[in-house]
């Protein structure tokens, strides 16, 4: 923007430099907002509002916005959820923005032409929830720090998808709130799995 003041430029020379300078500039409203959420909860300055959340539509309505990206990549999607009709009360912005992270994630990072799978079911006392993607993985040694703050693997061949670590910290934290535990494993140039388990408490219903 300085050069921009500095130096006088054509019209086309000034569209195209004042662009770039709006892109960064929602980067950087991107990360303040994100900033923003941490902050919030991990002051415990929120309340939850918890409600029952049918799972199987949930799920739809966080998926609905990348199919445009599923289908440019010709990935192969699929999602079961069982039962069907199961239900789990919760809080919807916080169990939403995880779900929406973790898809978020599975489908940018898939390999074109890979899959994209989510499985829900009921094992024991828990319900979980799996988010299944073909990709180039996380090596063993990233795992562990995948949560933090401004923590972002080095993926060969995705070096064009920008971020600044914070969404996995957000959902580590969400998690925490909801009493979730999350799990991410991967096994490198093959296939990586985020998978949540959901206490089922009396609230909770098919």
């Amino acid at each position: 923007m300085e050069v921009l003041i500095r130096k006088s430029q054509s019209e086309a020379e000034y569209k195209e430099r004042i662009g770039i300078c709006l892109k960064e500039v929602d980067k950087l409203n991107d990360m303040v907002e994100q900033l923003l959420i941490l902050t919030r909860y991990e002051d415990n300055r929120q309340s939850l509002h918890c409600e029952t959340l049918p799972v199987e539509s949930l799920i739809n309505d966080c998926v609905g916005p990348y199919c445009d990206a599923i289908l440019k990549k010709r990935m192969e999607c699929k999602i079961s959820i069982q039962p069907e009709h199961i239900s789990l009360c919760s809080d919807k912005y916080l169990f939403s923005t995880v779900l929406n992270n973790l898809i978020s994630n599975a489908v940018k990072y898939a390999n074109e032409g890979g899959l994209f799978e989510i499985k829900g079911y009921q094992e024991d006392a828990a319900y979980r929830i799996e988010v299944h993607n073909t990709s180039g993985g996380i090596p063993p040694e990233k795992l562990e720090h995948i949560f933090e703050k401004f923590y972002r693997s080095y993926t060969p061949g995705k070096t064009e998808i920008k971020g600044f670590g914070l969404g996995l910290a957000i959902v580590k934290r969400f998690c925490d709130l909801l009493d979730i535990t999350i799990e991410i494993t991967s096994v490198p140039d093959k296939t990586t799995v985020a998978q949540l388990t959901i206490p089922l408490k009396t609230e909770n219903r098919t």
